[in-house]
């Protein structure tokens, strides 16, 4: 689980990671549109503005289309809003159908925007249950994003493990959270790891440039 505040930067993180991992991914992406994601895509890999790789995909300019859909071979985008259960298993059996294997890594973006039954408190647990279920099913590596609680919404304070909304942490192998440092450096925080080292409290983790105009990441 990967949680910040809006607009510090967890889409682009879990974005970058599976560019940079080289990872057959499957992306459920109710929270952004495929202008925002491909925009993203192709700023990360030129070292360009955003707002420049809007202008490149707007325009169709050749190359930039090449580099999107040498992309989209390794990245299966879905943008149902308010996917169900059944919509995310059904996308995990298609990705199967079509490719032949199971994706290495799945990415849902956001835990909120999944739609079932109950309380907020029940939804997110019962969500994380069915991906836990379906890490093990698949073998792939599942990373959900998540948001943080009022407190913590400036984007600007380390969040602990306890700044997660309604704490759906109890199955999950890694948390980690994300704030803002300083301009041009996010810091990533550990809250919680099933394997190796990790504080609660978010007094563990690392800082690491990232220039969010242009998807970049210093690691």
């Amino acid at each position: 689980m990967v949680a910040a505040a809006p607009g510090v930067g967890k889409s682009a993180f879990a974005l970058n990671y599976a560019i940079k991992a080289k990872l057959k991914t499957l992306y459920i992406s109710p929270d952004s549109d495929m202008m925002m994601l491909t925009q993203r895509i192709l700023a990360q890999g030129w070292n360009i503005d955003t707002q420049v790789a809007e202008e490149l995909i707007e325009a169709e300019e050749p190359d930039a289309m090449d580099y999107i859909a040498e992309t989209a071979k390794l990245i299966w985008f879905d943008f149902q809003a308010g996917p169900r259960l059944q919509d995310i298993r059904d996308n995990i059996e298609a990705y199967a159908t079509v490719w032949g294997e199971y994706p290495e890594l799945i990415i849902i973006d956001n835990l909120k925007d999944i739609q079932n039954d109950g309380s907020e408190y029940e939804r997110f647990n019962e969500s994380i249950d069915f991906l836990h279920q379906s890490a093990r099913a698949t073998s792939a590596h599942i990373m959900v994003l998540h948001h943080v609680v009022g407190h913590y919404e400036d984007g600007l304070t380390p969040v602990p493990l306890t700044g997660l909304v309604q704490k759906p942490g109890k199955s999950v192998r890694l948390v980690l959270t994300l704030h803002k440092v300083q301009p041009g450096i996010m810091g990533v925080r550990v809250v919680k790891s099933n394997n190796s080292r990790s504080s609660g409290d978010a007094s563990y983790g690392v800082d690491i440039g990232f220039l969010p105009e242009r998807m970049w990441f210093s690691g």
